[in-house]
């Protein structure tokens, strides 16, 4: 045993690290976990965005929140379309591309701003631009080419194209109508009436009996006779 020992020597020990090493061993070991925190905290935040917005659309009032975020994103895109068409580089390039479209040139470096220039009005319309006139006279050389190149740009112009030579359908006049008033039955009185109407049954008068005319006669003579006495 004792010559076991000494052929094979004493057990390997490693080196005890102090607590200095060990720290920086672990930070050595943890660096790719703490520089991937601050993606996954993005990440998790970029989610739990969406996750809400998803659970907005389920919502009662989902047509409200999308008409309200739609309104949103237009106002924003109509203000940057706003400040980038009064700078003095869009400026620039609305110069450049008036004497390009003037010279008839073919090679000219790409526009800048075309996410703005290519959004239309509320009528369908593309803002007026010399960069889009010259866009415009660059298709028209080759149509089918040009759409190829450019699958984006090609199709907004044809929609640009048709809203402006297609002719409003005309209504015809309204012409107001006379209103119909109906004739009216007139009501017939019941009863006798001048020039007509419905006879009403005649109530019988009684005549004077003889016997009262009589006596009518009687005292009317004695009531003269008796006048004429006191006369007298």
């Amino acid at each position: 045993m004792e010559t076991f020992r000494k052929l094979i020597g004493r057990p390997y020990r490693p080196p005890r690290l102090d607590r200095r090493a060990l720290a920086a061993l672990l930070v050595v070991a943890l660096a790719p976990a703490i520089a991937e925190a601050g993606p996954l905290r993005v990440r998790a935040r970029a989610i739990a965005e969406r996750v809400a917005a998803q659970r907005a659309l389920l919502g009662a009032d989902a047509g409200t929140t999308l008409a309200r975020q739609a309104a949103a994103q237009d106002g924003a895109v109509r203000l940057r379309q706003a400040s980038i068409l009064d700078s003095e580089a869009f400026r620039r390039q609305e110069a450049f591309y008036a004497q390009a479209l003037q010279a008839g040139m073919t090679r000219v470096p790409r526009p800048q701003f075309l996410d703005l220039l290519l959004v239309p009005d509320a009528s369908g319309l593309l803002p007026e631009s010399a960069t889009i006139d010259y866009l415009r006279f660059r298709r028209g050389l080759n149509q089918a080419r040009f759409d190829r190149v450019h699958p984006f740009i090609g199709p907004i112009l044809e929609r640009d194209r048709i809203v402006r030579t297609q002719v409003p359908i005309p209504l015809p006049p309204v012409v107001p109508e006379i209103p119909t008033i109906p004739p009216v039955t007139p009501q017939i009185p019941e009863g006798p009436i001048l020039g007509g109407g419905k006879p009403s049954p005649q109530v019988p008068v009684p005549e004077p009996s003889t016997l009262a005319v009589w006596v009518a006669l009687g005292l009317g003579g004695a009531f003269a006779l008796q006048r004429r006495r006191a006369s007298a």
